[in-house]
């Protein structure tokens, strides 16, 4: 392994997942590392949908504190580096080499030992992310979870608290079958005497959750109770607004650079965790810098608008709860507007009830396509549950010219359905803008 490609291609060859979903491997090679997890502060992120923009929101706030704050996120828009970042700079080429020999090197005297032993690819990846922000000598680092919670390979630190976005089925064949199945796995970043950070769930899931707050004893806030958002607003810049309240205060006119209602409630999530972060580390929470923090900042991915002339929109939505909230947008703000969707899955997601949903909307023509991509659904996959008027073409740029060209100024252009799609998408489309 001599180049950052030989890394990178090194880390995306490794096995995606293990018989079992134990730790094991995890604590295993981490002590051989020198325990870096427990080297920085840290805060866990979990949720069915959102967990990456509370992760995304709640990093640029911390920043904001003049904290050197890492963040890790799955999966990366346009390069690998994005997954590993230090205020917001995602690490070099150089480290990455570096940090991925030093832990294959680990592994390998591990194997040696015991020949069962092996890393996974997000394994290996997450073991960099905490060797690379310990020897970096961050304050605190937000860190996402992969999948669920409980086994998730993130879980091997204690954080200052836990946050926990939605919870709704998706990935129920590694974490489910059920809902509860899916809320006690998210359920297990609470730890003892931590605070945990709730936001729009069901009742089902609340209870589970609180059940779980309640055998820790750590202090649970959830959206609603402990605070809320009123008075919201879309204005005619594509940007909304809102009041953030808690029992004792209320934030007048918070601005987001975003349409989608949902980043609304995401962003009432990470200010609380915020709130509770200022507190923990002694500081101010100072209103005027928060406002312009979350004026500024663009959610990548996320009901982001690219273009006006056409609209051209896109999304990572890729569950039925993500498909479903994305439509609510577009009933919102583009109710009257035809709207062409160029969209792609993954074999493993529910693709009967999501294209079930997008074909309740009545303005909404689709473009089905696929990606060049073993995971990816392929015309036959998708061929029993299309419509008569649904289109398919490949490779998916095709898919966007088809719809291009049949879309008028006024019109709007949505990519959706794979957070790949939407990645791939964007560098195409914005390349000459970056």
């Amino acid at each position: 392994m001599e180049t950052y490609e030989d890394a990178v291609n090194y880390i995306h060859a490794r096995p995606k997942k293990h018989r079992t979903p134990s730790l094991h491997n995890m604590h295993q090679i981490l002590k051989a590392m020198g325990d870096p997890q427990k080297g920085f502060k840290g805060i866990h992120v979990t949720g069915t949908n959102g967990k990456g923009s509370v992760t995304q929101m709640l990093t640029q706030l911390i920043l904001s504190q003049g904290f050197k704050t890492g963040t890790f996120i799955s999966p990366f828009i346009t390069r690998f580096n994005e997954r590993i970042q230090i205020n917001n700079q995602p690490i070099s080429d150089a480290d990455l080499l570096y940090w991925t020999k030093a832990v294959v090197a680990a592994s390998d005297r591990l194997q040696a030992q015991d020949p069962n032993f092996s890393l996974l690819e997000f394994e290996l990846v997450t073991t960099i992310m905490f060797c690379y922000f310990n020897a970096q000598q961050v304050d605190v680092a937000v860190i996402e979870v992969g999948i669920g919670g409980a086994h998730d390979k993130t879980n091997v630190f204690t954080p200052l608290l836990s946050v926990v976005t939605t919870v709704g089925l998706d990935h129920v064949q590694l974490i489910g079958p059920t809902l509860a199945d899916i809320a006690i796995e998210k359920s297990g970043i609470i730890k003892a005497k931590r605070p945990v950070v709730v936001g729009v769930v069901k009742p089902e899931v609340l209870a589970i959750l609180t059940a779980k707050a309640q055998q820790t004893d750590s202090p649970l806030l959830r959206y609603g109770r402990d605070f809320t958002v009123a008075n919201v607003t879309t204005n005619p810049d594509f940007t909304q607004s809102f009041d953030y309240q808690t029992p004792d205060e209320n934030f007048k006119k918070i601005v987001i650079n975003n349409i989608a209602p949902f980043e609304v409630d995401n962003t009432a999530v990470a200010l609380k965790a915020f709130q509770l972060f200022t507190a923990m580390m002694k500081r101010a929470f100072d209103l005027a810098t928060v406002k312009d923090v979350l004026a500024q900042y663009q959610l990548i991915g996320r009901a982001e608008l690219i273009s006006q002339e056409p609209y051209i929109m896109l999304d990572g939505a890729h569950n039925p709860q993500a498909i479903q909230r994305l439509l609510e947008t577009l009933q919102q703000d583009f109710a009257q507007v035809p709207i062409r969707l160029v969209a792609a899955f993954m074999k493993d997601k529910d693709i009967a009830t999501i294209l079930k949903l997008l074909h309740k909307q009545p303005n909404l023509e689709l473009y089905l396509t696929t990606l060049d991509m073993p995971r990816a659904a392929k015309e036959a996959d998708l061929k029993p549950y299309m419509a008569p008027g649904d289109k398919y073409f490949e490779p998916w740029q095709q898919s966007f010219l088809e719809a291009y060209h049949n879309t008028s100024a006024d019109e709007l252009i949505l990519i959706a359905g794979s957070i790949y799609l939407m990645s791939e998408a964007r560098r195409y489309l914005t390349k000459g803008d970056e």
